[in-house]
Order: C-alpha cells, then structure tokens, then sequence
C-alpha cells in the first residue's frame, strides 16, 4: 500500500461529486458546462487577437453567438462509461462546441471526416490539420481559443463513477510496496522543511488547508539554493566550469577528514559521512564506498549508493550500472545490498548525470530499469521516471510513455510516468495527458494537472482552465490553480483573481497561490494581482489562508507583504504563521530584512520558528550569518529540526561556513546526531553542481502517491 502524508490521508474520500456524472438536462453537470462556455464567451470577447480584418471579425462574432445558443439547448456529446474524454459527435449525433462551430459555418463534410478520423481527439492534437487551420484562420479564432471551447463528453451514467471520484486505492503488490502510514518516516537530515520534519506531530487536513503540504515539497524551486560552487560563479560572475574549479582546492582537503568517519561507530555518521565522501571524492577515491555494502545498517548501504551517484565519477557510475545489471547485487551469485537497491541506483544515477556523469548511460539504464526483478519492477519503474525528472533523455522519455500507455501498468507508475513527461516537447505526449486529465482516476487527474502546469506546450493552459471548471474534487482543484498559476498569461490571471474574490473559501489558498506562481516570473508585479492579494490579505475570514496569502504575496514580490511579514513574525500567536512570515520574507529578497530576521532569531522562542529564519537567513544572508547558523544549529534537540538547520548552513553557500561544521565534526564531545547533521550540511555546501537534487523530483508531483522509500529519500539531504 502507499504511504500517505497526514494532509494527504482520508483526501480521497473527501471527493464530492465528480467530473463524469448524468448529463440530464438542468442538473449539476449540464450546469458546469454551461458556465464554461459563458466563460469562453467572455473571454472570446474581451481578448481579440490583434490585425484581425474586417471579415474575420464578423466571423469571430458569428462563432460566438453560435457558441451562445449551444450553450443555451444544452445538448452536449455524452460517452458511454466513466470519466471525461472527446467526442467530436457522440454515437446519437450531438456535436461538440467546435464541430458545432464548424456546422454552422457550412463544414459538415470536415465534421463528418474528423468524426471518422479522430472522434476521440483533442483539439490540441488536430493543430496540424491543415483544412482545420484554414477554417480556423477565415473564423478569427486562434487554435488556442478552440482549444479552450472544446470539452469533453460526459459519461452517460453517474452509476459508473464510485463514490469519491476515482478508483478505489489498489491493493499492494508482494515486494514492491511499503505498508501504508500516516507520518512519514524520521530520518537523520530533511531536504530543508521544518515543517515537513515535524509531520508526524500533525493531524490531518483538510484539502483547503493542505496547501502547506505542497508547498513544503515545492518550495526550494523558489527559494534559491546556493552551494558554494554556485555562489562563487555568482561572485566572480564566470562560468559554472570555472566556479567547480575554484571550489575543487575546498574539497580536495575534506577526503583525508570525511574517510575515517566511514567507520564510526554511530551508524547515523556513517550513512551521512558516505554522502559527504562522495561529494568531495574524485576518481578512485569513490571506491572507498564500496566498504559500506557489507555495513550491518540498511541506511548506511544506501548511502553508498547516493554518495557514488554524488561523485559524478565515471568509477561510481560503473559501480551502479553494475547493481543494476545483477540485480542490485555485486555480483549475480550474491544478494541484493539492499532490498531497494535496484530503484535507489537508478536515483543515484540521476544525481550523478547532474553532477557530471556521462549523459550516455541514460538508455542503459532504462534498458536495465525494464529487465528488473519482479519484486522491485514497479519501484524500477517509478524510479526511471523519477531519472527523467533529474536529467531527461530522449531513450527514457520512449519508455516512460510506453508505460504509461500500457494497459497493465498500475496506477502507481502511470502517476510518475504522467509527472515525468510534463517537460516533453512532444505534441503527441500532450493529448496522453490530456486524456487523464479528464479521466475516471482521481490520482491520475491530479498527476496530469501537476505535469501540465510544467509543460512546454502552449496549448496546455486552455485544457486546465477548462478541467478546472469542470472539476469538482477539491485537492484536484486546488493543483489545476497552481498549473494555472504556473501556466501565467493574461486569462490565466482573470481566472485566479475571480476564484480569490468571488469563490468558494475552500479555494482560496490555492488561488492566491496560483496568482503567486503567476507573479514569480514576471518582470515586475502585475498591478492587479498586487491589488487582489494585498486586498484579500486584509479581509480573509479563514485562518488556515492568512500564511498561503503572505506566501503569495512573496512569490509575487509585493513590497507591501514586508512589514505585515515582519509584525507576524514578531507578534503572532500562531507557530506556523510566525514560520510561514520568515519564509515571506525570504521571497520577497529584500536586503533591508536581513538585520530584521538576524534579530528575531535571537529572540524566537520556538525551535521550529528559529528553523524557519534560520533558513530564510540561508537565502538572504552572507558569511557574517554563518556563526548564526551555526549557533542556532548546536541549540536545537529535534532531529529533523537539527538537519533543515544544518542543510542551511550549507546552503548559505559560504566558505565560513566550513571550518564551523568542521568544528562540530571534530569537537570532542559533540553528540553523533549534530555530527551527522553537520556532515550534511559539509556535504551540501561541496556539492559538485547544483545542491540538493531530489527536490526536484517533488516539485509538481502528487505527494499523495509517495511510498515510504520515497519519503525517507525526500528527508535527506540528497
């Protein structure tokens, strides 16, 4: 069974009545999509595409009208069976909105063809119609637009959609899944979440107020992590390559100090000493390592196997292809190192093509990920799409899709194959996840929401604003705003401010966040956004909202956002609104909070809170804040707290910071926890490349689906 987080637990059962029910005249369903294409209507006439001639506007505004009364008779395609999927004409001949659109423009023999041809299409997929295009062009509309008025069908029976809105969870498979829990599991080091370390003392939430789950998965996309390889090409404002070798002098000198900790007595040392070894080590040195397969402690063996991915050495890589090819084992006479070795090589081989390993082994190891043992196949699989998350290559991309295509793979690989083919080019790749958008399987809409959100394909922002219409699971709602958000444009940011100011309470976190994310990458603050996100700040009437609208306004940049941050933080009753206004601050990026946060760090009485500033100080600070951090560090009794505060210190990306984690290593006395925590933090900061990679595997994924090997990786501080 899968392990769920607490804000994912119970979240399915909280489904309301879904996408793909009766379609009688006046009911529920028939009403949302009627207000989609009243949506459509409008958005059609408040945004003209520009150099539009005169006999392409009349046309426009004939298709607008013809959508008007389709929206008016109601008589939508239905399908038989469960979920949502195109009909261009259904099986008793009613048209959708764009084959519609083409009848009463006198295309009756294109409907007929299309119908013929691609019944079941997408719009998005008939782009290369050249017969579509041309009618396309005389109408005044854009591909996009017909792409936002296409729906579609619903399911002819509410019977078939079981309560809750998707598919019962499947039943475990023997070897290959962990058993279900409601906290995720307790390790040496986090990835950097305060939050996420103390998970286990929460209770669950509800979908409203889960959005503080996705953010803690989502959020060093947008809170800078700085190694020291990276802040020095920042410094000298040189290459990458000239950054890794200024920083190789650093490393050079940690291997003589990092190898006898491979040995120590703590297991807690070893397993943190070999990711930091490998960090540091170059060439052979990395086979040190190997020594730790034979170690009596599971964590510390696969800690191996990260630290040889971490090398970004040609001799790890060999070593991990090897695991693969036996089995997970050594050698094929012998037992795997670690039952979740096979899936946990093919990660460490994803981390080591970002720290430098050949980018040719990519097809080997999907040809390896395909033969592996019944018993870790699936994990292999979900792995493999991980890897194309890490470092896509074309060959992988072949084979997640292949997966995902295949009737017998369960919903657990198609949830990762759908995540790691949200970054395809592909065109086709974009109608697949289209399809299970609007599927019977709740997982999977969510997945394909989150993927699409990162897609490439332009075309992707009309289907989710449509499927968020005609969505009504709340966490799923909640993930296609944030797509929206992260999809941006003009509709996009329409869309998000009337769901913030005029809809149900339940969306608005997830609205405010979608307008963040839109916000983040723009060149300066759209003025509206800063007028709905400042407003609403001031008048929310949902506790759980406040934190997720100080967010969003950082996201957004609104200087605004910085003195209410700054009275949160020092006034506030609540422990997670005092640690959410640090965080503000630190997306806002302003050096005039720098002197405001080293002030509260001192004064906060509350471990968690002094985490949070702690990391927002690895952001924002400089090399005066090491001591800071390291102080903060030593002062800390909670282990996960211990190991956000020390991946902070390596994140703030700061020579100063090494001889102070030194000084915790080497000090007699200090307790094994804080020096495993401080080789972590030692690690971070001489990361070849980027710090901290498996982050990137949680941004956009549907936590809800994570095993408990996948939780204990995005614990550490890998």
């Amino acid at each position: 069974m899968r392990a769920r987080t607490p804000a994912a637990l119970g979240l399915g059962l909280l489904a309301t009545a879904t996408i793909g029910c009766t379609q009688a005249p006046g009911t529920e369903p028939i009403q949302r999509w009627r207000a989609h294409y009243a949506a459509v209507e409008r958005e059609l006439l408040a945004h003209v595409p520009p150099g539009l001639g005169a006999e392409a506007l009349r046309a426009r505004g004939e298709c607008i009208e013809v959508l008007r009364l389709y929206r008016e008779r109601g008589e939508f395609p239905r399908q038989d069976g469960p979920g949502l999927a195109p009909r261009f004409v259904d099986a008793e001949g009613r048209r959708c909105a764009v084959a519609e659109l083409l009848h009463a423009s006198g295309h009756d023999a294109m409907v007929a063809r299309i119908a013929r041809e691609a019944n079941g299409a997408w719009v998005v997929e008939l782009g290369a119609d050249p017969e579509l295009s041309l009618w396309l062009t005389h109408s005044g509309l854009t591909l996009a637009e017909a792409a936002r008025i296409q729906t579609p069908a619903g399911c002819s029976s509410c019977d078939a959609v079981p309560p809750g809105g998707g598919d019962p969870p499947e039943p475990s498979s023997p070897g290959s899944r962990g058993s279900p829990r409601g906290n995720a599991p307790s390790a040496p080091a986090t990835t950097g979440s305060p939050t996420l370390a103390l998970i286990g003392s929460s209770s669950a939430q509800p979908p409203e107020d889960a959005w503080w789950v996705w953010w803690e998965y989502n959020k060093l996309a947008h809170l800078e992590v700085r190694g020291l390889e990276r802040r020095l090409a920042e410094r000298v404002q040189g290459s990458r390559a000239q950054a890794a070798e200024m920083t190789e002098p650093l490393r050079r000198p940690r291997t003589p100090l990092l190898a006898p900790l491979l040995q120590d007595p703590d297991a807690r040392v070893r397993a943190a000493a070999a990711l930091a070894f490998g960090r540091v080590a170059r060439g052979e040195e990395v086979l040190a390592l190997l020594t730790l397969f034979e170690d009596p402690s599971r964590t510390v063996r696969e800690s191996a196997l990260f630290g040889l991915g971490a090398s970004g050495s040609s001799e790890g890589a060999q070593v991990l292809l090897a695991l693969l090819e036996h089995g997970g084992a050594q050698r094929a006479e012998l037992a795997p190192i670690t039952p979740r070795a096979v899936p946990l090589a093919i990660l460490a081989l994803a981390k080591g093509r970002r720290a430098g390993m050949d980018p040719g082994l990519a097809p080997a190891v999907a040809r390896m990920a395909q033969r592996a043992p019944e018993a870790a196949r699936e994990a292999a699989q979900r792995a493999l799409c991980a890897f194309q998350r890490l470092a896509p290559d074309p060959e992988v991309e072949r084979v997640v899709l292949g997966w995902l295509e295949d009737p017998r793979s369960s919903r657990w690989v198609r949830a990762a194959a759908i995540e790691a083919l949200g970054d395809s080019r592909d065109p086709l790749v974009l109608g697949r996840l289209l399809s299970h958008l609007g599927g019977h399987d709740l997982d999977l809409r969510r997945s394909a929401a989150l993927a699409l959100g990162r897609s490439p394909q332009p075309l992707a922002s009309a289907s989710l604003m449509t499927a968020y219409e005609l969505e009504s699971e709340p966490l799923t709602r909640g993930f296609l705003l944030l797509a929206i958000g992260q999809r941006g444009g003009v509709r996009a940011r329409d869309l998000l401010i009337e769901e913030l100011e005029r809809g149900p309470l339940a969306v608005e976190p997830w609205a405010a966040l979608g307008l963040g994310l839109l916000a983040r990458g723009a060149a300066q603050v759209d003025p509206e956004i800063r007028r709905a996100l400042l407003e609403r700040s001031k008048h929310t009437k949902r506790e759980g909202s406040r934190p997720a609208l100080g967010i969003a306004l950082g996201l957004a940049r609104v200087v605004e956002a910085g003195p209410l941050a700054r009275r949160t933080l020092s006034e506030s009753p609540s422990l997670r609104e005092r640690g959410y206004a640090a965080t503000t601050l630190a997306l806002l990026g302003r050096s005039e909070d720098r002197e405001f946060l080293r002030d509260q760090l001192g004064r906060e009485p509350s471990d968690f809170v002094r985490t949070t500033i702690a990391q927002a100080l690895s952001t924002l600070g400089g090399a005066e804040d090491a001591v800071r951090l390291s102080r903060a560090l030593g002062e800390l009794a909670d282990p996960g707290l211990q190991g956000v505060a020390a991946a902070s210190l390596g994140q703030l990306g700061e020579v100063a910071a090494l001889a102070l984690l030194e000084q915790l290593l080497l000090e007699p006395g200090t307790p094994p926890l804080v020096r495993a925590t401080a080789l972590d933090g030692l690690g971070v900061l001489l990361e070849h490349g980027d710090p901290l990679a498996l982050p990137v595997i949680t941004q956009g994924s549907n936590y809800a689906l994570y095993e408990d090997w996948e939780l204990e990786l995005f614990l550490r501080a890998l």
